[in-house]
Protein backbone atom coordinates (compact mmCIF):
# COMPACT_ATOMS: atom_id res chain seq x y z
CA UNK A 1 0.00 0.00 0.00
CA UNK A 2 0.98 3.43 -1.01
CA UNK A 3 2.32 6.23 1.51
CA UNK A 4 -0.99 8.59 0.36
CA UNK A 5 -2.84 5.40 1.00
CA UNK A 6 -1.61 5.09 4.71
CA UNK A 7 -2.35 8.33 5.41
CA UNK A 8 -5.93 8.54 4.47
CA UNK A 9 -6.30 5.32 5.56
CA UNK A 10 -5.04 6.32 8.91
CA UNK A 11 -6.92 9.17 9.16
CA UNK A 12 -10.12 7.32 8.78
CA UNK A 13 -9.37 4.21 11.08
CA UNK A 14 -7.88 6.94 14.00
CA UNK A 15 -10.61 8.88 13.82
CA UNK A 16 -13.12 6.23 14.00
CA UNK A 17 -11.85 4.33 16.61
CA UNK A 18 -10.68 7.74 18.30
CA UNK A 19 -14.09 8.61 18.68
CA UNK A 20 -15.13 6.06 20.74
CA UNK A 21 -12.93 7.64 23.62
CA UNK A 22 -14.55 10.99 22.79
CA UNK A 23 -11.52 11.98 20.80
CA UNK A 24 -11.32 14.01 17.75
CA UNK A 25 -8.04 14.06 15.90
CA UNK A 26 -9.38 17.25 13.56
CA UNK A 27 -9.60 19.50 17.02
CA UNK A 28 -5.81 20.34 16.93
CA UNK A 29 -3.02 20.54 14.20
CA UNK A 30 -0.83 18.20 17.15
CA UNK A 31 -3.79 15.51 16.91
CA UNK A 32 -3.93 15.46 13.53
CA UNK A 33 0.28 15.49 12.92
CA UNK A 34 0.65 13.06 15.50
CA UNK A 35 -2.16 10.84 13.01
CA UNK A 36 -0.02 11.59 9.87
CA UNK A 37 3.20 10.80 11.20
CA UNK A 38 2.62 7.44 12.96
CA UNK A 39 0.11 6.19 10.04
CA UNK A 40 3.80 6.83 7.94
CA UNK A 41 6.29 5.77 11.00
CA UNK A 42 6.12 1.60 10.23
CA UNK A 43 7.83 2.19 6.78
CA UNK A 44 10.60 3.78 8.28
CA UNK A 45 12.87 0.57 7.60
CA UNK A 46 12.39 1.59 3.96
CA UNK A 47 14.51 4.02 2.45
CA UNK A 48 12.22 5.33 -0.52
CA UNK A 49 9.71 5.49 1.98
CA UNK A 50 8.26 9.36 3.08
CA UNK A 51 9.82 8.99 6.67
CA UNK A 52 12.29 7.07 5.38
CA UNK A 53 13.92 9.80 2.82
CA UNK A 54 13.78 12.21 5.94
CA UNK A 55 15.26 9.68 8.24
CA UNK A 56 17.86 8.26 6.04
CA UNK A 57 20.64 6.83 8.44
CA UNK A 58 18.17 4.92 10.79
CA UNK A 59 16.36 3.65 7.46
CA UNK A 60 19.08 2.37 5.99
CA UNK A 61 20.53 0.73 8.95
CA UNK A 62 16.98 -1.22 10.32
CA UNK A 63 16.89 -1.79 5.98
CA UNK A 64 20.43 -3.60 6.32
CA UNK A 65 20.07 -5.10 9.47
CA UNK A 66 16.27 -5.99 9.66
CA UNK A 67 14.87 -5.78 6.11
CA UNK A 68 11.73 -4.05 5.00
CA UNK A 69 8.05 -5.59 6.99
CA UNK A 70 9.87 -6.74 9.80
CA UNK A 71 10.87 -5.09 12.91
CA UNK A 72 8.42 -1.85 12.45
CA UNK A 73 5.98 -3.91 11.28
CA UNK A 74 6.09 -6.51 14.89
CA UNK A 75 3.70 -6.19 17.95
CA UNK A 76 6.55 -5.62 20.05
CA UNK A 77 7.70 -2.42 18.22
CA UNK A 78 3.93 -1.51 17.84
CA UNK A 79 3.95 -1.74 21.91
CA UNK A 80 7.11 0.14 22.75
CA UNK A 81 6.83 3.09 20.12
CA UNK A 82 3.50 3.67 21.84
CA UNK A 83 4.93 3.43 25.57
CA UNK A 84 8.06 5.67 24.45
CA UNK A 85 6.02 8.37 22.82
CA UNK A 86 3.56 8.69 25.80
CA UNK A 87 6.47 9.02 28.16
CA UNK A 88 7.79 12.21 25.71
CA UNK A 89 4.20 12.98 25.35
CA UNK A 90 4.11 13.24 29.41
CA UNK A 91 7.53 15.10 29.77
CA UNK A 92 6.54 18.05 26.93
CA UNK A 93 2.80 18.62 27.82
CA UNK A 94 1.71 16.75 31.82
CA UNK A 95 2.53 20.39 33.32
CA UNK A 96 0.58 22.04 30.49
CA UNK A 97 -2.17 20.02 29.46
CA UNK A 98 -2.51 17.04 31.25
CA UNK A 99 -5.24 15.38 28.91
CA UNK A 100 -3.34 16.28 25.36
CA UNK A 101 -1.01 13.49 26.76
CA UNK A 102 -3.81 10.67 26.62
CA UNK A 103 -5.49 12.40 23.38
CA UNK A 104 -2.03 11.70 21.55
CA UNK A 105 -1.17 8.42 22.92
CA UNK A 106 -4.21 7.15 21.77
CA UNK A 107 -3.83 8.66 18.21
CA UNK A 108 -0.30 7.35 18.02
CA UNK A 109 -1.36 3.97 18.98
CA UNK A 110 -4.32 3.41 16.70
CA UNK A 111 -2.39 5.32 13.60
CA UNK A 112 0.51 2.87 13.62
CA UNK A 113 -1.63 0.08 14.08
CA UNK A 114 -4.20 1.45 11.05
CA UNK A 115 -0.57 1.08 8.94
CA UNK A 116 0.04 -2.32 10.21
CA UNK A 117 -3.29 -3.71 9.72
CA UNK A 118 -3.79 -2.33 6.45
CA UNK A 119 -0.17 -4.15 5.12
CA UNK A 120 -2.02 -7.07 6.48
CA UNK A 121 -4.26 -6.73 3.87
CA UNK A 122 -1.75 -7.21 1.21
CA UNK A 123 -0.31 -10.39 -0.18
CA UNK A 124 2.84 -10.46 1.36
CA UNK A 125 1.05 -9.82 4.78
CA UNK A 126 3.71 -9.07 7.99
CA UNK A 127 5.52 -10.84 10.12
CA UNK A 128 3.60 -9.48 13.15
CA UNK A 129 5.06 -11.36 16.22
CA UNK A 130 8.52 -10.59 14.72
CA UNK A 131 11.40 -11.51 16.60
CA UNK A 132 9.27 -14.80 18.13
CA UNK A 133 8.29 -15.87 14.72
CA UNK A 134 8.41 -15.05 11.43
CA UNK A 135 4.85 -16.52 10.41
CA UNK A 136 3.21 -14.13 8.22
CA UNK A 137 -0.42 -12.43 9.68
CA UNK A 138 -2.65 -11.71 6.97
CA UNK A 139 -6.16 -10.42 6.34
CA UNK A 140 -7.74 -12.32 4.89
CA UNK A 141 -6.75 -16.29 4.41
CA UNK A 142 -7.55 -15.97 0.99
CA UNK A 143 -4.73 -14.29 -0.86
CA UNK A 144 -7.29 -14.13 -3.64
CA UNK A 145 -9.27 -11.13 -1.69
CA UNK A 146 -6.24 -9.35 -0.42
CA UNK A 147 -4.65 -6.40 -1.92
CA UNK A 148 -2.35 -6.60 -4.82
CA UNK A 149 1.38 -4.33 -4.78
CA UNK A 150 1.59 -1.82 -6.84
CA UNK A 151 -1.77 -1.76 -8.98
CA UNK A 152 -2.71 2.05 -9.62
CA UNK A 153 -6.33 1.20 -10.04
CA UNK A 154 -6.59 -0.45 -6.73
CA UNK A 155 -4.72 1.92 -4.67
CA UNK A 156 -6.83 4.96 -6.69
CA UNK A 157 -10.02 2.82 -5.14
CA UNK A 158 -8.52 2.25 -2.02
CA UNK A 159 -7.78 6.19 -1.40
CA UNK A 160 -11.19 7.25 -2.49
CA UNK A 161 -12.88 4.48 0.00
CA UNK A 162 -10.90 6.21 2.54
CA UNK A 163 -11.51 9.30 2.03
CA UNK A 164 -15.27 8.78 1.48
CA UNK A 165 -15.36 7.01 4.94
CA UNK A 166 -13.39 9.84 6.55
CA UNK A 167 -15.86 12.62 5.36
CA UNK A 168 -19.30 10.47 6.31
CA UNK A 169 -17.47 10.08 9.44
CA UNK A 170 -16.51 13.20 10.11
CA UNK A 171 -19.67 14.03 12.43
CA UNK A 172 -19.22 11.17 14.29
CA UNK A 173 -15.30 12.14 14.62
CA UNK A 174 -16.19 15.67 15.84
CA UNK A 175 -19.24 14.72 18.50
CA UNK A 176 -17.66 11.16 19.14
CA UNK A 177 -19.16 7.86 19.11
CA UNK A 178 -21.35 7.48 22.15
CA UNK A 179 -22.68 10.93 21.89
CA UNK A 180 -23.68 10.20 18.21
CA UNK A 181 -25.47 7.05 19.67
CA UNK A 182 -27.12 8.77 22.77
CA UNK A 183 -27.96 12.11 20.45
CA UNK A 184 -29.77 9.55 17.74
CA UNK A 185 -31.83 8.64 20.33
CA UNK A 186 -32.78 11.75 21.87
CA UNK A 187 -34.39 10.54 25.48
CA UNK A 188 -34.03 11.75 28.74
CA UNK A 189 -32.48 8.34 29.52
CA UNK A 190 -29.71 8.50 27.00
CA UNK A 191 -29.35 12.18 27.91
CA UNK A 192 -28.32 10.64 31.12
CA UNK A 193 -25.81 8.53 30.37
CA UNK A 194 -24.44 11.47 27.91
CA UNK A 195 -24.20 13.49 31.34
CA UNK A 196 -22.81 11.11 33.18
CA UNK A 197 -19.73 10.65 30.14
CA UNK A 198 -18.91 14.42 29.86
CA UNK A 199 -17.23 15.88 32.67
CA UNK A 200 -16.50 18.78 31.04
CA UNK A 201 -20.45 19.96 30.68
CA UNK A 202 -22.93 18.75 28.19
CA UNK A 203 -25.09 21.60 26.03
CA UNK A 204 -29.03 20.76 25.28
CA UNK A 205 -30.99 22.50 22.91
CA UNK A 206 -34.55 21.74 23.74
CA UNK A 207 -38.60 22.46 23.58
CA UNK A 208 -41.44 22.70 26.38
CA UNK A 209 -44.89 22.70 25.55
CA UNK A 210 -46.13 26.20 24.35
CA UNK A 211 -42.35 27.94 24.23
CA UNK A 212 -39.46 28.62 21.73
CA UNK A 213 -36.67 26.33 21.50
CA UNK A 214 -34.32 27.32 24.38
CA UNK A 215 -30.36 25.98 24.53
CA UNK A 216 -28.47 25.52 28.01
CA UNK A 217 -26.04 23.37 29.78
CA UNK A 218 -26.85 20.70 31.78
CA UNK A 219 -25.93 20.75 35.60
CA UNK A 220 -28.33 17.66 36.56
CA UNK A 221 -29.77 14.53 34.72
CA UNK A 222 -31.58 11.57 35.63
CA UNK A 223 -33.29 9.01 34.04
CA UNK A 224 -36.90 10.93 33.46
CA UNK A 225 -35.64 14.66 33.92
CA UNK A 226 -32.79 17.34 34.01
CA UNK A 227 -31.75 20.35 35.60
CA UNK A 228 -30.10 22.67 32.71
CA UNK A 229 -28.69 26.73 32.94
CA UNK A 230 -29.70 29.09 30.30
CA UNK A 231 -26.80 31.37 30.74
CA UNK A 232 -27.67 35.03 29.97
CA UNK A 233 -31.40 34.71 30.84
CA UNK A 234 -33.46 35.64 33.50
CA UNK A 235 -34.65 32.46 33.95
CA UNK A 236 -31.50 31.04 35.48
CA UNK A 237 -31.99 27.13 36.50
CA UNK A 238 -34.58 25.51 35.19
CA UNK A 239 -35.98 21.88 35.69
CA UNK A 240 -37.31 19.83 32.36
CA UNK A 241 -38.68 16.78 32.14
CA UNK A 242 -39.69 14.02 29.47
CA UNK A 243 -43.55 14.66 29.69
CA UNK A 244 -43.23 18.27 29.12
CA UNK A 245 -40.11 18.96 26.88
CA UNK A 246 -38.82 17.97 23.43
CA UNK A 247 -34.94 16.82 23.11
CA UNK A 248 -33.68 18.50 20.12
CA UNK A 249 -29.86 17.66 20.65
CA UNK A 250 -27.04 17.47 22.79
CA UNK A 251 -23.32 17.95 22.32
CA UNK A 252 -20.45 19.26 24.16
CA UNK A 253 -19.97 23.01 24.49
CA UNK A 254 -17.34 25.14 23.57
CA UNK A 255 -17.52 25.95 27.23
CA UNK A 256 -16.29 24.28 30.00
CA UNK A 257 -18.18 23.62 33.40
CA UNK A 258 -16.87 24.01 36.67
CA UNK A 259 -18.02 22.95 40.36
CA UNK A 260 -16.17 24.87 42.97
CA UNK A 261 -17.33 23.70 46.64
CA UNK A 262 -16.65 26.24 49.26
CA UNK A 263 -16.88 26.44 52.73
CA UNK A 264 -16.99 29.02 55.15
CA UNK A 265 -17.04 29.71 58.75
CA UNK A 266 -17.80 32.91 61.06
CA UNK A 267 -18.00 35.17 58.08
CA UNK A 268 -19.43 38.49 57.77
CA UNK A 269 -22.68 39.61 56.14
CA UNK A 270 -20.60 41.32 53.06
CA UNK A 271 -18.00 38.57 52.76
CA UNK A 272 -20.84 36.04 52.29
CA UNK A 273 -23.01 38.53 49.62
CA UNK A 274 -19.10 38.44 47.94
CA UNK A 275 -19.12 35.11 47.81
CA UNK A 276 -22.60 34.29 46.29
CA UNK A 277 -22.10 36.67 43.55
CA UNK A 278 -22.19 33.34 40.91
CA UNK A 279 -25.03 31.04 39.98
CA UNK A 280 -25.67 28.37 43.18
CA UNK A 281 -25.66 24.51 42.35
CA UNK A 282 -26.33 23.67 46.39
CA UNK A 283 -26.39 26.21 49.57
CA UNK A 284 -26.27 24.80 53.16
CA UNK A 285 -26.27 27.95 55.63
CA UNK A 286 -26.98 28.53 59.53
CA UNK A 287 -26.86 32.03 60.78
CA UNK A 288 -26.71 33.60 64.08
CA UNK A 289 -29.76 35.86 63.16
CA UNK A 290 -32.85 34.98 61.05
CA UNK A 291 -32.28 35.24 57.59
CA UNK A 292 -35.70 36.29 55.21
CA UNK A 293 -34.65 35.14 51.75
CA UNK A 294 -37.06 34.32 48.60
CA UNK A 295 -37.30 30.50 47.84
CA UNK A 296 -39.36 29.53 44.49
CA UNK A 297 -41.42 33.25 44.85
CA UNK A 298 -42.54 33.03 48.70
CA UNK A 299 -40.47 34.67 51.41
CA UNK A 300 -39.26 32.60 54.29
CA UNK A 301 -37.31 33.41 57.95
CA UNK A 302 -35.27 30.68 59.26
CA UNK A 303 -31.44 30.57 61.10
CA UNK A 304 -30.98 27.84 59.01
CA UNK A 305 -31.51 26.62 55.43
CA UNK A 306 -30.53 24.96 52.22
CA UNK A 307 -31.42 25.85 48.54
CA UNK A 308 -30.61 23.98 45.56
CA UNK A 309 -30.09 25.11 41.69
CA UNK A 310 -30.43 29.13 42.78
CA UNK A 311 -29.01 31.46 40.23
CA UNK A 312 -29.11 34.65 42.30
CA UNK A 313 -29.64 34.42 46.59
CA UNK A 314 -31.19 37.75 47.79
CA UNK A 315 -31.36 37.61 51.87
CA UNK A 316 -31.79 39.88 54.66
CA UNK A 317 -30.78 39.84 57.97
CA UNK A 318 -33.23 40.59 61.37
CA UNK A 319 -31.80 42.82 63.26
CA UNK A 320 -33.11 44.07 67.01
CA UNK A 321 -33.70 48.06 67.20
CA UNK A 322 -30.92 49.10 68.87
CA UNK A 323 -31.40 52.99 68.16
CA UNK A 324 -31.42 54.26 71.61
CA UNK A 325 -28.66 52.09 73.54
CA UNK A 326 -26.46 53.37 70.47
CA UNK A 327 -27.04 56.87 71.90
CA UNK A 328 -26.69 55.75 75.35
CA UNK A 329 -23.21 54.63 74.17
CA UNK A 330 -22.39 57.68 72.07
CA UNK A 331 -23.08 59.74 75.38
CA UNK A 332 -21.41 57.75 77.44
CA UNK A 333 -18.36 57.72 74.59
CA UNK A 334 -18.55 61.66 74.26
CA UNK A 335 -17.96 62.22 78.47
CA UNK A 336 -15.27 60.15 78.94
CA UNK A 337 -13.58 61.92 76.41
CA UNK A 338 -14.47 65.44 77.98
CA UNK A 339 -13.07 64.09 81.16
CA UNK A 340 -9.75 63.30 79.94
CA UNK A 341 -9.55 66.76 77.83
CA UNK A 342 -10.12 68.59 80.95
CA UNK A 343 -7.67 66.31 83.23
CA UNK A 344 -5.02 67.25 79.92
CA UNK A 345 -5.91 70.79 80.31
CA UNK A 346 -5.32 70.62 83.98
CA UNK A 347 -2.12 69.05 83.62
CA UNK A 348 -0.86 71.56 80.87
CA UNK A 349 -1.36 74.55 83.24
CA UNK A 350 0.60 72.73 86.58
CA UNK A 351 3.86 72.61 83.57
CA UNK A 352 2.94 76.53 82.71
CA UNK A 353 3.40 77.32 86.25
CA UNK A 354 6.53 75.33 87.41
CA UNK A 355 7.73 76.38 84.55
CA UNK A 356 7.10 79.76 85.01
CA UNK A 357 8.79 79.67 88.70
CA UNK A 358 11.54 77.56 87.53
CA UNK A 359 12.33 80.54 84.94
CA UNK A 360 12.58 83.05 87.60
CA UNK A 361 14.69 81.43 89.50
CA UNK A 362 17.34 81.21 86.96
CA UNK A 363 16.98 84.36 86.45
CA UNK A 364 16.98 85.83 90.21
CA UNK A 365 20.48 86.56 90.42
CA UNK A 366 21.13 88.65 87.64
CA UNK A 367 17.98 91.04 87.74
CA UNK A 368 18.29 94.62 89.52
CA UNK A 369 16.80 95.38 92.57
CA UNK A 370 13.78 96.91 91.37
CA UNK A 371 13.30 93.89 89.27
CA UNK A 372 13.95 91.54 91.93
CA UNK A 373 11.13 93.15 94.00
CA UNK A 374 8.88 92.71 91.00
CA UNK A 375 10.22 88.99 90.29
CA UNK A 376 9.48 88.15 94.27
CA UNK A 377 6.42 89.30 94.02
CA UNK A 378 5.32 87.33 90.84
CA UNK A 379 6.79 84.14 92.77
CA UNK A 380 4.59 84.69 95.49
CA UNK A 381 1.74 84.48 93.49
CA UNK A 382 2.83 81.75 91.60
CA UNK A 383 3.47 79.74 94.85
CA UNK A 384 0.26 80.56 96.46
CA UNK A 385 -2.02 79.40 93.12
CA UNK A 386 0.30 75.84 93.33
CA UNK A 387 -1.03 75.82 97.32
CA UNK A 388 -4.61 76.33 95.78
CA UNK A 389 -4.42 74.16 92.75
CA UNK A 390 -6.36 70.79 92.76
CA UNK A 391 -5.34 68.02 89.53
CA UNK A 392 -8.67 67.41 87.70
CA UNK A 393 -9.20 63.90 88.45
CA UNK A 394 -12.02 62.55 86.90
CA UNK A 395 -13.60 58.55 87.80
CA UNK A 396 -12.53 57.38 83.95
CA UNK A 397 -12.05 53.79 85.25
CA UNK A 398 -15.64 54.01 86.35
CA UNK A 399 -16.98 55.93 83.35
CA UNK A 400 -15.28 53.11 80.89
CA UNK A 401 -16.44 50.41 83.22
CA UNK A 402 -20.12 51.74 82.47
CA UNK A 403 -19.50 52.14 78.62
CA UNK A 404 -18.23 48.42 78.45
CA UNK A 405 -21.72 47.19 80.20
CA UNK A 406 -23.69 49.28 78.09
CA UNK A 407 -21.79 47.82 74.50
CA UNK A 408 -22.30 44.31 76.26
CA UNK A 409 -26.03 44.58 75.70
CA UNK A 410 -25.68 45.33 72.04
CA UNK A 411 -26.72 42.62 69.78
CA UNK A 412 -23.64 40.53 68.21
CA UNK A 413 -23.27 41.57 64.23
CA UNK A 414 -24.42 38.37 62.30
CA UNK A 415 -21.93 35.46 61.28
CA UNK A 416 -22.64 32.65 59.09
CA UNK A 417 -21.42 29.15 58.86
CA UNK A 418 -21.94 26.94 55.82
CA UNK A 419 -20.81 25.80 52.41
CA UNK A 420 -21.90 26.42 48.66
CA UNK A 421 -21.41 25.05 45.56
CA UNK A 422 -20.45 27.43 42.84
CA UNK A 423 -21.52 27.25 39.04
CA UNK A 424 -18.29 28.35 37.44
CA UNK A 425 -18.66 28.93 33.37
CA UNK A 426 -15.01 28.80 31.81
CA UNK A 427 -14.94 30.35 28.27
Amino acid sequence: MTGINHIAGGIAFTGIFASFSDINIFQSPADLAVTLFFSLLPDIDHTKSPLGKVFFPLARYLDRHFGHRTLTHSLLCWIGVTLLFRLLFFVFFTHTQPKTVHELTSNACLAYLSHLIFDMCTKSGIPFFYPFSAARCVIPGNPAMRLPAGNAKVETLIFCVFNSLTLTCYPLMKQGFWMSYNNAFKTFAHLHNEYRRSPSGLEVTFQTQHESISKGLVVAAEDHQAVVFLSGTAEGFKEISQETTELIAFRHPAQTLLREKVAFADISEDSLRSLLRLPLLQLSLHSSHPVHYLDKGEVKINKSLRLQYTDSFSFSVEMPDSSQLLHQIYKQEMLIQEEKVKQQQSLDSLYKVKEHIRQLEKIYPYLTDYEKGKATAKLKRLHEWLEKFHLHAPQIESFEKELSFLKSRLEPHPVFNGYVVLLKIQE
